[in-house]
């Protein structure tokens, strides 16, 4: 620095997040709870500076903050010896500034503040336990997220990469070693762009497996365990949708992929022989 010159000062930013959350044991088996308050997230490494290859820097990205407010309650009960039922459910309100998106521009990827939006959603859990021999899950998620920023071509449309709809299930059983799953992963029609005209089809994926052990050998020294799973059961590929630029044509088959273009792989078997000592 020139002499006699100041050295420049630093940036500082303060974000208050005053946050108050609630618990209350109404009944042995029923739980509410609420939460409200103010978060904010600051930009990741990679969003802002990029990796050199995929992902675009985005120097110019703000911190994002929201409003948020939360309520929902969770029960369970032991109708019987053995029998464990649970569930659980919250609605959530976040009013949100400066959101930090991804989206593809080109080939390549990059961080933006989407200015302001708004989310609102509800989430459900339910879970079944018949001791050892059976158990199952199942999710449910609703999810609107609107993009609220003074744009014409953006306002009021659903943000980019959220599927309003997603239902996760899972089933499990088994006897003494062995043990058997079933899953079920399903996805609602979303979009790649905050325009909405490109969207991304509804997806439901199956998956089957099975666990052989643990088996003990060598006096119980040596524990092998054999786990073998089909993913994408029904080897699903291509999803028939409405293209909104051509609507005349009706629906067209599209590949299925991820939100970034990458081909979700066809059915595809895994084993894994693992041992412990």
């Amino acid at each position: 620095l020139p002499a006699g010159s100041a050295a420049p000062e630093s940036p500082t930013a303060v974000f208050p997040a005053p946050r108050l959350a609630a618990r209350l044991q109404v009944l042995p088996w029923l739980l509410l709870r609420a939460s409200g308050g103010r978060f904010v997230r600051l930009p990741t490494f990679l969003e802002l500076f990029g990796d050199r290859a995929f992902f675009r820097p985005s120097l110019d990205l703000r911190p994002e903050s929201a409003w948020s407010a939360e309520a929902g309650f969770a029960v369970s009960t032991t109708p019987q010896a053995g029998l464990r039922l649970a569930l659980s459910t919250h609605g959530f309100y976040r009013l949100i500034d400066d959101l930090i998106d991804v989206i593809r521009d080109g080939p390549t990827l990059h961080a933006r503040n989407v200015g302001a939006a708004q989310a609102a959603g509800v989430e459900v859990e339910a879970r079944a336990r018949l001791g050892e021999a059976l158990q199952a899950q199942l999710n449910y998620t609703f999810l609107d997220a609107r993009d609220k920023t003074a744009d014409p071509n953006r306002y009021d449309h659903l943000l980019p990469g959220r599927a309003p709809h997603t239902v996760f299930l899972r089933l499990e059983g088994g006897y003494r070693t062995l043990r058997l799953f079933y899953e079920l992963d399903h996805a609602a029609q979303l979009y790649q762009d905050p325009a909405n005209l490109q969207p991304r089809p509804a997806r439901t994926l199956h998956a089957l497996g099975l666990q052989l052990g643990p088996q003990l050998f060598a006096g119980g020294r040596l524990r092998v365990q054999l786990a073998v799973e089909v993913r994408n059961l029904l080897d699903a590929r291509l999803a028939l949708v409405t293209l909104p630029l051509a609507a005349e044509r009706g629906p067209l088959p599209l590949p299925l992929t991820d939100y970034f273009d990458y081909p979700l792989p066809g059915r595809a078997l895994y084993a894994t022989l693992s041992a412990r000592l």
